[in-house]
């Protein structure tokens, strides 16, 4: 019987050394707070370059905020696992800003943009989440002047090559619009397949975007597309190719008298096939 109260002694000492062990181990370090992504992240596409635009992230105004990270990948940033985003940073230190020029990127890839604001609360370092990515390309950027078709001379673009040519079998490869006319002798951007059966392979299609800033408009979309479009002073048009390019351009000056109207235009052309983003 001494044996059992003995035992039972023991085994209160020791529940009671290791409780009272316990409660002097130290608290756990808190979570970090979580803090907000910064939103809104818009582009601008120019030749060689890229400009985002973002809004500052809720938390900016927070002790300890450093400001933000831009990343960029030619794939999903979204696939990229957070400890690894680093890897994408476009700058060693972040920037207390809301816009930020990505120079010297290729206008053959799609390009993949995202940010996360960055603070430091003693001495430890936090992010806020990936905000949303936005992708897009520089674009090959050009120009030049055309005559209406029944001037006689050169009446077609070729938009990868930044040349004019005359509606002539010859350029059949070559030609991506031409200036036409319609009954009304109204000027018009026309596909080559309008120009006749032995064209009839050169689809392109045609879609007036409307008017303002050449910035305004960063992408063509999948409706609304035509054979032909009336020519307006200060138009912006997009372009779908025969080879499956996308193109904006805007007019930026119509003169003479008919039949010998000329049309001077600007235009961004996509390098990337099939990717509607200018």
């Amino acid at each position: 019987m001494r044996n059992f109260a003995w035992i039972a002694m023991l085994l209160t000492l020791t529940f009671g050394i290791f409780v009272g062990c316990s409660s002097n181990d130290p608290e756990p370090e808190p979570e970090p707070e979580p803090f907000e992504a910064p939103t809104s992240l818009t582009f601008v596409t120019y030749q060689d370059s890229v400009r985002l635009d973002w809004n500052h992230s809720p938390d900016a105004a927070d002790s300890g905020f450093l400001g933000y990270y831009v990343y960029s990948r030619i794939a999903p940033l979204a696939n990229v696992d957070v400890d690894s985003l680093q890897d994408y940073a476009l700058f060693a230190d972040p920037i207390d800003a809301v816009e930020f020029s990505v120079t010297g990127i290729t206008s053959s890839s799609k390009h993949y943009f995202g940010l996360r604001a960055v603070k430091v609360n003693s001495g430890d370092t936090t992010y806020s989440p990936l905000s949303v990515e936005v992708n897009t390309s520089p674009t090959i950027w050009g120009g030049g002047m055309v005559y209406e078709i029944g001037a006689d001379t050169v009446s077609a673009v070729d938009f990868s090559g930044d040349a004019v040519y005359e509606m002539e079998l010859i350029y059949l490869n070559e030609i991506d619009i031409y200036l036409g006319v319609d009954t009304e002798n109204n000027l018009q951007w026309r596909s080559p397949t309008m120009f006749g059966a032995d064209w009839s392979d050169r689809v392109s299609q045609i879609k007036p975007l409307g008017t303002g800033l050449f910035s305004d408009f960063f992408e063509a979309g999948s409706g609304g597309w035509l054979d032909s479009s009336k020519v307006d002073l200060g138009k912006i048009y997009a372009f779908k190719t025969p080879d499956n390019h996308y193109v904006k351009l805007i007019v930026v000056d119509i003169s003479g008298i008919f039949p010998d109207r000329n049309v001077e235009f600007e235009f961004a052309y996509q390098d990337v096939v099939n990717y509607d983003r200018f």
